[in-house]
């Protein structure tokens, strides 16, 4: 299952700081998407049940753990109340940004505002949450998916075509970069020359998975993008194990081991 949700360019995020400036972005306070499965009385839990009580346990393991790691995944309490989970920080948002007591903030907010559900994933800007009754932590599905899009397009429709080639392998780029990296991150940059415009684009997986699984989970959610994104200067799509972004202007810390594609714009010929 996919949800597209369009948003203002202004919406989307403000641009992070570059490397070097000292801070982070603050983290969204609103969630981008969030998904409560409440469908079946079976998938929804008691107050102060046992459930509950694992619920809170592996929100604080996770939100420990993440915070040391950017990525923390794993089980609390026995059976038939074992509460699963998965949590993962954007690549560039480390350190203070990622902070157990922020992360643990959000898993409350979550578990607050989806009436006790036991099947919740909740994407923010910059990390994401999952948790469940089920043990969903055994495969590599992406699902629930998430996408969005910048609602501003290339100015010259005669462009289309050449841009959204250009984006398509500039993300595919950043894909491989990612698979192949340790933490299973990466960041990118293009110039598209017709429209003197630089693209900036992440690839990221959950680090547990392998080159392989990462690469074919990102290319499933790439293989979407004519679907959603032609034409258009920003779009992205979010999965539990991986997800990509590109957008017009800068939205991460600029790494020094930045993917590179085709001449970028000349800073003195733009106004």
């Amino acid at each position: 299952m996919l949800v597209l949700l369009l948003l203002l360019a202004a919406a989307v995020s403000s641009p992070a700081p570059a490397a070097g400036d000292g801070g982070g972005a603050l983290p969204v306070l609103n969630p981008i998407s969030s998904f409560c499965n409440t469908t079946a009385a079976r998938r929804t839990y008691l107050p102060n049940s046992t459930f509950e009580a694992n619920l809170n346990g592996l929100f604080a393991v996770l939100s420990r753990n993440a915070s040391a790691s950017g990525y923390a995944a794993g089980a609390f309490g026995a059976a038939p109340d074992t509460a699963y989970g998965l949590l993962l920080c954007r690549g560039d948002f480390t350190g203070n940004d990622c902070s157990a007591a922020r992360l643990a903030s959000s898993f409350q907010q979550a578990a607050s505002s989806c009436l006790y559900s036991k099947d919740v994933a909740v994407y923010y800007d910059q990390y994401q949450l999952r948790y469940s009754d089920q043990d969903f932590l055994a495969g590599a599905a992406n699902e629930p998916e998430t996408a969005a899009f910048n609602m501003n397009n290339v100015s010259d429709a005669g462009d289309v075509a050449a841009f959204d080639a250009l984006v398509a392998e500039l993300v595919n780029a950043v894909a491989d970069r990612a698979s192949n990296a340790t933490r299973r991150y990466a960041a990118g940059k293009a110039g598209f020359a017709p429209e003197a415009m630089t693209v900036y684009a992440i690839a990221q997986c959950t680090p547990d998975l392998s080159p392989p699984q990462c690469r074919g989970c990102l290319a499933g959610i790439i293989d979407q993008m004519p679907k959603w994104f032609s034409a258009r200067v920003g779009g992205r799509i979010l999965g539990v194990r991986c997800d990509f972004r590109y957008e017009k202007d800068p939205f991460f810390k600029i790494p020094n081991d930045m993917v590179v594609l085709s001449p970028l714009p000349d800073p003195s010929s733009q106004g």
